[in-house]
């Protein structure tokens, strides 16, 4: 009886030791299994193995546009209940990409003769993407990318240079950093006036 209890001891302490190094690294199905998570890329505006789509809400919904110049996206300012005015964009990523901790920066350049008096910005770190609910189909999306408006001091766009800037055409510039890669993307749209649509 003893030198059973004196074997389960030294098998106790031992065994870990005895336990050989699995050779195989499973760090890289999971960096696969992170990279498959956002589906299969799509044709349309792709970068580096990721596609980005269009769209606006929560839940997503695409836009009819599709952001060129022949076709433009509708980008309605709206009044923020801490005021200023924004535009919001909501997109859908899809292909070879990780959707944990990245970085969204969303560029809004407007066109003459207010380009060097208006500008808008989207700023977001270390963000996690969302996988699909209810009827969205599959991706990662970002929701409700809030693009604030401001002029060149800095200080938030109001209700005249929202009348200044309704009709104009704006670029937007947008960039999605993962801990491997950059991906760019830029589309073309027309600001509109929606605060009397809230």
């Amino acid at each position: 009886m003893l030198h059973k209890i004196i074997y389960s001891v030294f098998m106790i302490v031992l065994c870990p030791a005895c336990v050989l190094e699995d050779p195989y690294d499973q760090t890289q199905d999971m960096a696969m299994e992170n990279l498959q998570k956002c589906g299969v890329k799509e044709e349309i505006n792709s970068s580096g193995g990721v596609s980005l789509q269009y769209g606006f809400g929560r839940p997503f919904e695409s836009s009819e546009f599709l952001g060129t110049s022949s076709d433009p996206l509708d980008l309605p300012m709206e009044y923020g209940i801490q005021g200023g005015h924004h535009v919001d964009i909501s997109l859908r990523f899809t292909g070879s990409l990780d959707p944990d901790l990245v970085d969204i920066t969303i560029n809004l350049i407007i066109d003459n003769p207010f380009n060097d008096l208006f500008y808008g910005i989207h700023n977001t770190q270390g963000w996690f993407l969302l996988f699909p609910q209810d009827e969205e189909v599959f991706g990662c999306y970002f929701h409700q990318a809030r693009i604030f408006l401001f002029d060149l001091e800095g200080l938030p766009v109001e209700p005249l240079g929202v009348s200044m800037l309704n009709g104009l055409g704006a670029d937007l510039y947008i960039k999605l950093s993962t801990e491997t890669a950059d991906h760019e993307w830029s589309a073309r749209g027309n600001l509109r006036n929606a605060v009397n649509d809230q």
